[in-house]
C-alpha cells in the first residue's frame, strides 16, 4: 500500500485491535491541532477520515462522534437562543430542552442521530399524555437546534425536518344562533348571569 500524501491523514491500527485515522487540522496557538477517529474496521474508519478531509477542505468544523445531543443543546441554547430571545422565551427554550430533549435524546451522539430517533421521542411523549400541541413544541426547538448544527457544519442533515408533527386535534365550534341564546338569563346591564 502506498504511503500517504501530506495533508491526506494516516489510517493505523492500534494494539487493541481497533483501527484510527488521524487528520492534521493545521495550526492554533501555535500547536499542532491532529483529530483522531477510531473505528473496528478499516473501511469504518477510513470512511470517518474520508468526510473529516472533506469537511476540513470545505471549512467546517470536523465533527466527533462523542459530541452528544445533550451536550449541543446546552451549547446552542446558551450560545445561539440566549443573546436573541427574550428571557421568558429562553426560559421556555431552555424547560423544553431539560425536562423533554435532554432526557430521551441526550446520551446521543450528534452525528448519528437519525429520523427514528426523534419518531421515537414523539410517540413517547405522546404516550405519556402530552397534548400534541406541547409535543408539536418539543419537536419545534429540536428541528431549530438541529438547523442551527446543520449551518455549523456538526450534522450532514436537520433529521428532525424528516419527521411529520403530531396534528393538533381540531375541536368544531358552534357559534350562539339567536334559538340557542334564547335560554341565556341577562342581568341589567345585558350580560349574561
Amino acid at each position: 500500500m502506498a504511503k500517504r500524501g501530506a495533508n491526506e491523514g494516516s489510517i493505523y491500527k492500534r494494539g487493541d485491535g481497533r483501527w484510527a485515522a488521524t487528520i492534521n487540522l493545521g495550526w492554533q496557538n501555535g500547536k499542532r491541532k491532529r483529530k483522531t477517529f477510531y473505528a473496528q474496521t478499516r473501511r469504518e474508519v477510513q470512511e470517518k477520515l474520508t468526510k473529516a478531509l472533506r469537511a476540513h477542505q470545505q471549512s467546517l468544523p470536523v465533527t466527533s462522534d462523542r459530541l452528544t445531543v445533550g451536550k449541543y443543546l446546552e451549547s446552542w441554547l446558551m450560545e445561539s437562543k440566549k443573546p436573541k430571545l427574550k428571557p421568558l422565551t429562553f426560559q421556555s427554550y431552555a424547560e423544553l430542552v431539560s425536562l423533554h430533549l435532554t432526557p430521551n435524546l441526550g446520551r446521543l451522539s450528534l452525528a448519528k442521530l437519525d429520523p427514528q430517533d426523534v419518531q421515537r421521542l414523539i410517540n413517547r411523549k405522546l404516550a405519556g399524555g402530552l397534548s400534541p400541541t406541547r409535543v408539536r413544541y418539543i419537536h419545534a426547538v429540536l428541528r431549530s437546534a438541529l438547523s442551527q448544527a446543520e449551518k455549523w457544519g456538526l450534522v450532514a442533515r436537520n433529521v428532525a425536518k424528516l419527521v411529520d408533527s403530531p396534528t393538533a386535534r381540531q375541536f368544531e365550534v358552534r357559534p350562539f344562533t339567536p334559538r340557542t341564546s334564547k335560554g341565556i338569563s341577562r342581568s341589567d346591564s345585558g350580560r349574561p348571569v
